[in-house]
């Protein structure tokens, strides 16, 4: 689940529009786009909707739910929505926010801190 934000013509003007994407892995490892909606805003009302549509439709389970951060924080009631329409789906962090929220704990840069130190204190303190 995520949006794109495209062109559309609307009373004799090109505005951006928010199109709201629900995308899916089948069993044999291939992409499905299960549907595609324009919606002024984005809640966790609008994608408890959404759900809803897709379980009348016939998709009749979602193993995994990978969310962006972004969806986490600013939609507190999204896995809650899920869980309502789907309860055996397990909501993930998307794995490319995962990789970055870890930056900060990198090993290589607290070795490269490390070497900044030493670097520094045999400055000021020199072998002899």
């Amino acid at each position: 689940m995520d949006c794109i934000v495209v062109k559309v013509r609307h009373n004799g003007s090109v505005i951006n529009k928010a199109v709201f994407l629900a995308l899916g892995i089948n069993i044999d490892g291939h992409k499905e786009l299960l549907g595609m909606w324009m919606a002024e805003n984005e809640g966790a009302k609008f994608w408890l909707n959404v759900l809803t549509e897709l379980k009348n439709r016939g998709l009749q389970d979602i193993l995994i739910a990978c969310l962006a951060k972004q969806r986490f924080s600013g939609l507190k009631g999204l896995p809650d929505a899920i869980n309502s329409v789907y309860p055996q789906t397990h909501i993930q962090l998307c794995i490319i926010h995962m990789l970055r929220n870890s930056e900060p704990y990198r090993v290589c840069r607290r070795l490269n801190i490390l070497r900044d130190y030493s670097d520094e204190k045999t400055k000021l303190y020199p072998r002899n």
